[in-house]
């Protein structure tokens, strides 16, 4: 009768040890398999090509005349918004358009008109 008992014991025992490690390689795989989805969802394939310029006949249009923010200075009025800077010379008058600078040249570096 020990005997029987010790067989079905051993029996058990081994039955929950590969029950285990069956356990244990289909974790590794899951894990294996997530990995690897992980790896792939950061990585967007995509194709770097030089632009080339072409000359078109387009005119930008340009931006309302609404102004965010104004300065005297040296009497004159200078308002900026999303257009640009507006300059007036005096009161009523037409504002003008500031030039655009040249490349490389700020508007602070610019010499007054």
């Amino acid at each position: 009768m020990r005997k029987v008992a010790v067989g079905v014991s051993a029996v058990l025992l081994l039955a929950v040890l590969g029950a285990a490690c069956f356990s244990i390689f289909h974790l590794n795989s899951s894990l294996k398999t997530i990995r690897q989805q992980v790896g792939t969802e950061g990585n967007l394939p995509f194709t770097l090509l030089p632009l080339q310029t072409v000359r078109t006949a387009f005119e930008p249009v340009a931006a309302s005349n609404r102004y965010t923010t104004g300065a005297a200075f040296n009497g004159k009025l200078y308002l900026a918004g999303p257009g640009g800077l507006s300059i007036y010379n005096q009161p009523g008058s037409q504002p003008r358009p500031s030039s655009p600078s040249p490349p490389g040249v700020s508007a602070a570096q610019r010499p007054p008109p």
